[in-house]
Formats: C-alpha cells, structure tokens, sequence
C-alpha cells in the first residue's frame, strides 16, 4: 500500500528559501570570515612554498614556472588566484585577506548544502557553524595552499549540482567543476561520481555539466599534453612510489612523505640517465609508477598492509602527518628501512584542539549515518567514496582529507539537528531536489 501524495515544498516551506534565509547565511559567513580574520592577525606569516613561487612567475614572468622552466607539476588555478591578488593587491597580506574571504564564503554554501540534502535548515546550520569554526580550516585560511580555495569551490559546485534543473544550471555546474579539477586534479575521481549521480536524476543535463567541465579543463590539458606529454599533473608517480614502496613502510601516512621524496629523486636518477628536456616530468612520472606497480607485484602483502593503514588512519581524529615540517627533520636508510630523525612535533594545544574538534565531527557524522533514511545523500556517498578510494591507495594527509571532513559536517549538523531543538519542520530531500 502507497502512502498519500505529499505536495511538494513551495518556495516557503524550501529549506533553501525563506526570508530567514539570507539572514542566516550573512550570519554564518561573518562569523567563518571573524575567525579568519583572528588568524591572519595572531599567526606568522606563511612560508613563501611553491604555490607561491609559481604565483610569482606567473605575476613577473608571465609563465607557469619553477625558475625558467615550464611546469605541469602542480594545477594551475590556486597559484593563478594568488597572482590575481598580487597584481590586484601588491601586498601578501591583503592576498591572505582575499583568500580568507573565499575560505568564509564555505560556509554559506554548506548551509545551503546542508539544508537541501537533509530537508532541515538547522541541520545545514549545523554543518556550516562546523565549517567555520574548524580550526584546521582557520588556519589553512592563512597559508599559501590549495585547502580554503578548494574547499569552499567543491562545496558550491556540489551545491549547484544538487539544483540543477535547467540546462543554464547546468552549465554553471560544469564550469565550477572544471575549476576544481584546475584546483585538484585528485577530486575528478568525485566529481565523475557526482556526474553519475547527476545523470541518474536528470540525464541530458548531466551530459551538459559534464561537456562543459570539459571544455574549462581543455586548454590547460592540451598544455600540458603539448609540454610535457601527459594530460594530468605530472606528480602521481612521486605520490604512489613514496605511498607505495619499500620507504614507505613505518613512515606514512603517520609522517611527512616528502621526507620520502629523495628517495624518489634516487631511482629518477638511475632510471633517467639519459632523458632530458621538456618531456622529463612526464617520464620521471611514469617511471615512478612502474616502480610502484613493480613494489605491488613483488611484495603484495606488504603494499596490501600499507593501503590498510591507510584506510584506518583515515578516521582517526589527530593531524597528519603526525609531525610538523622542519629542515632538521631527515629520513635516513638503515638497515633496508627508513628511520626518521630530528622530528619536530606541534604544539599540545593545537593538537589536542584539532583532535577534539574532529571527534566531534566523526561522533556527529556517525550519528547523522545512523539516521541517514531522511536524507538524501547519494552526492555526499559520491565524493566520499572516491575521496576515501584515492586517500588509501595514495596516503591521507588532513590537508588532502578537507573535502572528505567537508562532507561528513553534513552528516554531523544532519545528526546535531536531531539532537537539538528546531522550528523548521522536516521535508524530504527527495522532494527539496
């Protein structure tokens, strides 16, 4: 027996409409942009990394480059966002406070985010007061990476997905998912799953979202094709040899992997001798794979053990790498194996902060699991999935797990609402969708 017909939610009753509404995200993104603004004030500032230096080759040398020579080591949209803000700005600290204005703007997003998917405004309250209070977020926000530019980015884009209904929304969607793939070349995995998801619930227009995302990422593919003879960054190879070899067992994902890197350099050396030229990225990356699969073949046991750990260490509420970056950090072989010395650990503080914040995270994201029949979560189950697929087969970092811990917030704020007291009355996500 069916049960009776329930109208669909007007523009009234939508938890993404109302005249609270606009209230309520200006709230949550003060509130997200105040924090950011309290560690641009009160931490250093942040080292001049990559990012930064491609940034400003882009400002004085008009190129994408280490030095003068061109890259396709890392995506080209975070370092082409600071050096809009260097050429806007001329000043590192005012590009720090345009980054921290992007970082906020997630928090709005996952209220809307939160609020379709689960069919109650409080619980994307919830997930959006999680976003920004985050203390790894906050402080990522004063750094020259990727983190509080990708995040908030994958979190409008997955918003927009989710309504999409006409063929212009469409396009909007694909653009935004070009510029993730620009951003982070790991989250495609995800966004081909939410694409799946999109074609199963509305067809052609996943087909128009997926051909536009494809003509975003073009000129940067076929740049990189031209250059270095590969479509994607050209940094794989390193990532799955540290992650996946003989160096990696007792290191990662506990510590740094790029305390690993040398030993990746060594076998490009031996294995390159007599390659140079523009194509070099792209050969070092395939031979490091090669070393990788040839690891894999030899001693399936031991890769199977390390891609468990992995996976365990994906859930455990502490910082990783467990150690802090420091010169006077080595990795050392003795005896066959990697031993680290010189490490240098962060402060009590901010671990113990971060582990009880993302406890909380975990505990709420279980129960919002738990209670998961009034939510629709097929988008959220897409990019979890492929996020937690890529982070075992290479290593999980808290900087690569953002957009995994972005999407449990829903889960969480879906678990706080029913914990606490609301107003808005419960609907469908089916019906909100």
């Amino acid at each position: 027996m069916t049960g009776p017909a329930v109208r669909a939610p007007s523009a009234a009753t939508s938890p993404t409409s109302g005249r609270g509404q606009t209230g309520a995200l200006l709230m949550v993104f003060a509130a997200a942009l105040a924090l950011r603004l309290g560690a641009l004030w009160f931490f250093a500032p942040p080292e001049l990394n990559y990012n930064y230096r491609l940034a400003r080759s882009l400002v004085t040398a008009h190129a994408f480059a280490f030095g003068t020579e061109p890259t396709s080591f890392i995506e080209p949209l975070y370092p082409a966002f600071l050096a809009f803000g260097m050429l806007l700005f001329g000043s590192d600290r005012l590009v720090l406070l345009l980054q921290a204005i992007g970082s906020a703007s997630g928090a709005p997003a996952l209220f809307l985010l939160g609020s379709r998917l689960t069919g109650m405004r409080s619980a994307g309250a919830w997930a959006s007061i999680l976003y920004a209070a985050d203390p790894y977020f906050v402080r990522q926000a004063h750094s020259f990476i990727e983190v509080p530019f990708a995040v908030p980015l994958l979190l409008w884009t997955l918003e927009r997905l989710a309504a999409t209904r006409r063929t212009y929304q469409a396009v909007a969607a694909g653009a935004l998912c070009g510029l993730v793939v620009l951003t982070r070349s790991a989250l495609l995995p995800a966004l081909i799953g939410l694409f799946i998801v999109l074609f199963l619930q509305r067809g052609r227009l996943a087909l128009v979202a997926a051909a536009t995302a494809v003509l975003v990422i073009l000129p940067w593919t076929w740049r990189s094709l031209v250059y270095s003879g590969s479509p994607l960054p050209t940094r794989t190879g390193e990532n799955l040899f540290v992650s996946t070899s003989p160096y990696a067992i007792g290191v990662v994902p506990r510590y740094d992997a790029d305390l690993l890197i040398q030993f990746a350099t060594a076998h490009q050396d031996a294995g390159l001798a007599v390659d140079s030229g523009a194509r070099k990225e792209s050969a070092t990356d395939r031979l490091l794979v090669r070393r990788a699969v040839a690891f894999v073949l030899a001693h399936p046991f031991q890769a199977l053990l390390l891609k468990l750990q992995n996976a365990a260490w994906i859930f455990v509420p502490v910082i990783l790498p467990r150690n802090a970056k420091s010169p006077d950090t080595h990795a050392e072989l003795v005896n066959g194996r990697v031993e680290l010395t010189g490490l240098v650990w962060r402060p009590v503080g901010w671990e113990l902060t971060h582990a009880l914040f993302r406890t909380l995270v975990l505990v709420g994201a279980g129960i919002g699991f738990r209670h998961r029949r009034g939510l629709d979560d097929r988008w959220l189950l897409a990019v979890l999935a492929a996020e937690f697929t890529v982070y075992t087969l290479f290593f999980p970092t808290t900087r690569l797990l953002a957009p995994f811990n972005a999407m449990l917030m829903v889960y969480a704020g879906y678990g706080l609402a029913h914990h606490t007291p609301r107003q808005d009355s419960k609907i469908a996500a089916a019906q909100c969708l």
